[in-house]
C-alpha cells in the first residue's frame, strides 16, 4: 500500500504536480491513433503512430468530467491508453507508447498504469500528460491490480504483496480487490480459493476472512448501488449478491456460461449485468430474478470490461478482440441494444491495401472473418465492410489471404474488391467498398483446384484468376462469366501461378508460375513470349499507374520487369530470407520488400542500388504499402492487430543523397522499438536542412509574399458588385389598386398610352437629325479627374519617383473600399473621359506591385476586375500587348511560387495535426 500525501505527492517520488479541480479532457484531434516514439535505424522512414487498436484484455474505466458533463471511456491499446468521449465513442486523445500495460485503475484526477517488468507505476492526466511515476521497488513480482481511492493507492503483486503486508493466501492467487463503500479504511481481496479478505489499511491487520465460497475461485467483485452488498461471479457459473455486514448470500443466480465481469445500473432499475467467458451478456432483473435480455458473443473474447454510467440506461463493454461497444436499454420489452461501436481487428491482419488513388482510406484483412477499413486521419470514418462466410465443412476459421483493389477511378457502384479464402480456395468472393457489401462469388466452372492470386483491371470489368497447375481464367464481373483461359507449363511440368500483373495500358498480362515467365495479350490471353528462370518465382507486386512488375524468387532476389515491353529492367540481390511483401513508392522510384526476419529494404530503381535497410521488428511483416501521395508507408505485423504507420521523410524534408548500403551489412536486431517512457536523453533527433540563404538573410520577410489584412468584402466580392447591389436596392413601397370599374381602369390605360406616343412625337420632331447620329464623346474629355487617377497619370513623367508614387497609389489602392474602386476603374474608360494613357500606366502599377509582392489579394482583384471591364479595348489595340505580356509573366511566377509554397505547408500541417489526439 502506498499512502499519498496531501500534496499530492508521494515519498521518494521525483516527480511531483499539484491536482487540479477536474480534469477537463483533451480536445478532438481526430485520427484515432497512437503515437509512437522511438529511433530507427532507417535514412528514410520513422515511426509515427498505430492505427487501429481500441482495447486490450485489460479492463476499461468509466470517468464523469464534471466541467464537459460527459462520461470518457478510457481503454488500453497496446502500449498506451486511448479515450473516447460519452456513447458516441468519439476518440480525443492517446498517450505516446510506453511499456506494455497489463493493469489500469483510475480516480477522479489520474489515470494509473503499469506493466509486467515496470519500475515505475504511471499516473496520466487527461489521457496524454505524464505527471507522476510512483516507484515499483518494494514488489518483487509483477503488479497485478491497482485500486485508487482517497489519497491512497494500493498495489498487489503476483505474490500477493500489498507494500509490506503478505496476504495469507497461500500458493491462491488474487482475483479482485475491492473498496467496499461506507466502510472507511476498508479493502476487500478474493481469491481464487473462494476466500474474501477484509482488511484495515491503516493498521495493516487482518479483520475477518469470509469462507462461504470456499472451494470455487472468485472471478469479479462488484460493489452494489445497496450498502454493504456486493456482487460476486464465481467460476462455477454462479453470481452471487453477497451482504458483508452479515456474511450471508441473499441472492443466487444462474448464468449459461462462466462470469467475469459485473456492472450494475444506476439509472433507477435493479438490473446486473453479467459478462460471460465466452463474450456474451447478460441483464439479470434482481425483483424478478429472471434475465430481461441476453446477448450471445457480444465479443469475442472474455468480456474484460463492464461499466455502467451513472444515472442513465447505458453502458459499455469491451474485451480482448480489440472492441468497445456501447449498450442501451430502450426496447419494447425492457432490453438492450447495439448503440455504438469502435472495434479493430481482433486478430492480426495479413494483408493491407490502399484504396483508390486519392482516397486515406486502408482496407485490410485477417484471420477473424473480417474485411475493414481505416483512415488516416480520422477514426470515425472506421468501418467494417464485411463479414466473410463460416465454412461448415472444414470446421476451420475463414481467412482471406489475398485480395486486390482496382486503384484507379472513384465508382459509386461497384464490385472492386477480390478475396478468396486460404482454407477453401475453390470460390473466389466480390466486394462493394463502397456499399459495404459482398456481391455472388464467382465459381471457376467445373474446377476444383485452388485459387493462388488474384488481379482486377481498373474498370472493374475484368478479374484474373491463377490456380495450382499453371491455370489462369479471365473472369467478367458483371456476368461471372469464363471469357478466356490459359495454361502456363514448362515442357510437360506445370507449377502454380505465383502472380499475376497487368501493364499500365492493360494490353499485356504477365504471368508468373514456377520457373516460367510469360506474357500473353488480354483479354484473350493469347502467348506473346515465354522466359525460364534459374529460381522459381513465388510473387508478384506492382502499381497500376506503371508498367513496371517486380517478381520474387525463391532464391531471395528480385526481378523489376516492364510489362508492356517484355523486357526484363534490373535484378536486386541482398535479402537473405523469404520476401513477405512489397510495393513500389507512387513515383517508382524506390521498391520496398519486407522478409520475415523483420528487415525492410528500400532500392533506388534507376540505378539499382539499395538505399536503405533496417530491422526494427520483433515479428515478421506480413504486409506493406505506400499511400497515394507516398508520404507514409503501412505495415502490419504477424503478432499484432494493430497497423503501424511510418513517416517517409524524403516527402517533408530534403534528405542528402543516398550512398549504396554496403553488400555485407546486417542491421541490428531491435527487439523493441518503442522506448520506455519518458523518453531516453541524447535521443538521436531527425535533422531538417534549411535553406541558407533564409539563414543568412537578414530580413526573413523580404522575399515573401504579402497577403495583406483586408477583410474579405474588400476584395473578394468585387466583382459582383453590380450584383450585390441590385440584390440589396430596396424594394418599392407597396400601392394599392384602386377600386374601380373595369371599364374606366381601361380608359385610363389607353389615354395615358396615347399620351407617352403624342410626348415621343413631339420630342423627336424637335431633336435635330445631327444629334440623333452616333457621335464621338472626346468633348468629355474636360470632366475632372479623381485625385488618385490624377497620381496614377503622373506615374510615368518623373522615372526617379515612379516607385515613389506607385508606392503611395497602392496604399491608396488598398484603402479604398469595393465602390470606390469600381468607380475609378470604371472612370478610366477611353470613351467616357478617360485615355489609355490611364490603363497604360495601371498595368505598370500592377507590374510593380507583382514585383514587389505587395497586397496582392487587392491588386489581384482590381486587375480582374481591370480585365473584365476592358477586354474589347485591350484586344482591338497593339499598345496593350507588351505590357499585358508582362503582368502575365509575372503573375505566372508568383502563381508558381504560392503553389509550391501553400503545397509544402499542406505537407507540414498534414503531418503535425496527424499526431494531435
Amino acid at each position: 500500500m502506498k499512502k499519498k500525501n496531501k500534496n499530492n505527492s508521494l515519498k521518494k517520488v521525483e516527480v511531483v504536480v499539484s491536482r487540479d479541480d477536474e480534469e477537463g479532457g483533451g480536445g478532438d484531434h481526430g485520427g484515432g491513433a497512437v503515437l509512437l516514439s522511438g529511433v530507427t535505424q532507417s535514412r528514410i522512414f520513422n515511426p509515427y503512430k498505430n492505427i487501429g487498436l481500441v482495447s486490450s484484455q485489460v479492463p476499461l474505466i468509466l470517468r464523469y468530467i464534471h466541467k464537459r458533463r460527459e462520461n470518457f471511456v478510457i481503454t488500453c491499446a497496446g502500449r498506451s491508453i486511448s479515450t473516447y468521449v460519452s456513447q458516441q465513442l468519439r476518440h480525443i486523445s492517446s498517450s505516446e507508447e510506453g511499456g506494455e500495460i497489463g493493469c489500469m485503475a483510475g480516480d477522479t484526477y489520474h489515470v494509473y498504469t503499469v506493466g509486467p517488468g515496470a519500475k515505475f507505476i504511471s499516473a496520466w492526466r487527461r489521457g496524454t500528460e505524464l505527471t507522476h511515476e510512483y516507484p515499483t521497488s518494494e514488489h518483487a513480482s509483477d503488479i497485478t491490480h491497482l485500486l485508487p481511492f482517497a489519497e491512497n493507492l494500493i498495489s498487489v503483486d503476483s505474490k500477493e504483496l500489498v507494500r509490506s503486508v503478505s496476504l495469507p493466501v497461500g500458493d491462491a492467487d488474487v482475483t479482485s480487490i475491492l473498496h467496499p463503500l461506507t466502510f472507511q479504511n476498508k479493502v476487500i481481496f478474493s481469491d481464487s480459493e473462494g476466500f474474501i479478505y477484509l482488511w484495515n489499511i491503516n493498521t495493516n491487520q487482518l479483520i475477518y476472512k469470509f469462507d462461504t465460497f470456499k472451494g470455487t475461485r472468485i472471478n469479479s467483485l462488484m460493489q452494489s448501488p445497496a450498502r454493504g452488498v456486493l456482487a460476486v461471479a464465481l467460476a462455477s457459473g454462479h453470481v452471487s449478491l453477497f451482504n458483508l455486514e452479515y456474511d450471508k448470500i441473499l441472492m443466487h443466480l444462474t448464468c449459461l456460461e462462466e462470469p467475469v465481469s459485473l456492472a450494475f445500473m444506476t439509472d433507477g432499475r435493479h438490473v446486473l449485468l453479467v459478462g460471460g467467458v465466452k463474450g456474451s451478456l447478460t441483464a439479470w432483473d434482481l425483483d424478478t430474478r429472471e434475465v430481461i435480455s441476453f446477448v450471445n458473443e457480444a465479443h469475442k473474447c472474455p468480456v474484460s470490461g463492464l461499466v455502467g454510467f451513472m444515472g442513465e440506461p447505458i453502458f459499455v463493454s469491451s474485451g480482448a478482440d480489440n472492441a468497445i461497444r456501447v449498450w442501451i436499454f430502450d426496447r419494447p420489452d425492457g432490453g438492450f441494444r447495439l448503440l455504438n461501436t469502435r472495434a479493430g481487428h481482433s486478430s492480426p491482419p495479413t494483408m493491407a491495401r490502399f484504396h483508390g488513388e486519392d482516397c486515406p482510406t486502408i482496407v485490410t484483412t485477417g484471420e477473424d472473418n473480417t474485411l475493414r477499413s481505416f483512415h488516416l486521419y480520422n477514426e470515425t470514418y472506421n468501418r467494417i465492410i464485411t463479414n466473410f462466410p463460416s465454412t461448415s465443412s472444414t470446421h476451420k476459421p475463414l481467412s482471406v489471404n489475398s485480395f486486390t483493389n482496382f486503384g484507379g477511378h472513384h465508382q459509386p457502384i461497384g464490385e472492386d474488391i477480390l478475396a478468396f479464402d486460404k482454407y477453401n480456395a475453390s470460390e473466389l468472393y466480390t466486394f462493394s467498398f463502397e456499399n459495404s457489401k459482398r456481391g455472388k462469388p464467382i465459381l471457376p466452372g467445373n474446377d476444383t483446384l485452388a485459387i493462388t492470386c488474384v488481379a482486377i483491371t481498373t474498370d472493374i470489368q475484368w478479374a484474373l484468376v491463377g490456380f495450382k497447375e499453371g491455370k489462369v481464367h479471365v473472369y467478367n464481373l458483371q456476368s461471372k462469366r469464363l471469357k478466356s483461359t490459359a495454361v502456363v507449363s514448362s515442357g510437360t511440368n506445370t507449377s502454380d501461378i505465383a502472380g499475376i500483373a497487368l501493364s499500365a495500358s492493360e494490353s499485356t498480362v504477365l504471368i508468373a508460375a514456377g520457373v516460367t515467365l510469360s506474357y500473353h495479350k488480354f483479354p484473350s490471353l493469347a502467348e506473346i513470349t515465354k522466359e525460364t528462370s534459374v529460381a522459381p518465382f513465388r510473387s508478384v507486386f506492382s502499381r497500376r499507374t506503371s508498367n513496371l512488375a517486380c517478381l520474387v524468387r525463391a532464391d531471395f532476389s528480385l526481378t523489376i520487369c516492364d510489362v508492356s515491353t517484355q523486357s526484363m529492367m534490373r535484378i536486386l540481390d541482398h535479402c537473405c530470407s523469404p520476401v513477405t511483401d512489397g510495393a513500389f513508392s507512387p513515383d517508382m522510384k524506390w521498391v520496398t520488400v519486407a522478409t520475415t526476419d523483420g528487415c525492410v529494404f528500400t532500392w533506388d530503381v534507376p540505378t539499382g542500388n539499395l538505399v536503405d535497410i533496417f530491422r526494427n521488428f520483433p515479428t515478421a511483416i506480413t504486409s506493406l504499402d505506400y499511400t497515394p501521395r507516398g508520404d507514409f508507408l503501412v505495415t502490419t505485423h504477424a503478432d499484432e492487430v494493430g497497423i503501424r504507420l511510418w513517416v517517409n521523410l524524403a516527402v517533408f524534408a530534403p534528405l542528402p543523397p543516398f550512398t549504396k548500403v554496403p553488400d555485407d551489412y546486417i542491421p541490428k536486431r531491435l527487439e523493441d522499438v518503442i522506448p520506455q517512457m519518458p523518453p531516453v536523453k541524447g535521443q538521436e533527433l531527425v535533422k531538417i536542412q534549411i535553406d541558407s540563404e533564409i539563414l543568412n538573410s537578414t530580413d526573413p520577410t523580404q522575399n515573401a509574399i504579402e497577403l495583406g489584412t483586408l477583410p474579405k468584402f474588400h476584395w473578394k466580392e468585387l466583382l459582383n458588385l453590380k450584383t450585390i447591389k441590385a440584390r440589396n436596392k430596396p424594394a418599392p413601397a407597396f400601392k394599392p389598386e384602386r377600386n374601380i370599374p373595369f371599364i374606366l381602369s381601361d380608359l385610363e390605360k389607353e389615354k395615358t398610352r396615347n399620351l407617352v406616343d403624342l410626348d415621343l412625337e413631339k420630342v423627336l420632331s424637335g431633336m435635330s437629325t445631327s444629334l440623333i447620329v452616333s457621335k464621338p464623346l472626346q468633348t468629355l474629355d474636360a470632366v475632372p479627374f479623381t485625385a488618385f487617377s490624377k497620381k496614377l497619370s503622373e506615374l510615368g513623367r518623373d522615372p526617379f519617383q515612379f516607385n515613389q508614387i506607385a508606392t503611395t497609389l497602392i496604399s491608396e489602392l488598398a484603402g479604398m473600399g469595393p465602390s470606390q474602386i469600381d468607380l475609378e476603374i470604371w472612370s478610366w474608360d477611353p470613351d467616357c473621359g478617360g485615355s489609355k494613357k490611364l490603363l497604360m500606366n495601371f498595368l505598370e502599377l500592377v507590374t510593380f506591385a507583382v514585383g514587389r509582392k505587395q497586397h496582392l489579394q487587392i491588386v489581384m482583384t482590381c486587375l480582374a476586375l481591370f480585365f473584365k471591364i476592358y477586354r474589347k479595348q485591350l484586344k482591338s489595340s497593339k499598345v496593350f500587348k507588351e505590357p499585358m505580356e508582362k503582368v502575365s509573366r509575372d503573375v505566372g511566377i508568383i502563381r508558381d511560387s504560392m503553389f509550391k509554397t501553400v503545397t509544402r505547408i499542406e505537407c507540414l500541417v498534414d503531418y503535425s495535426n496527424e499526431g494531435l489526439f
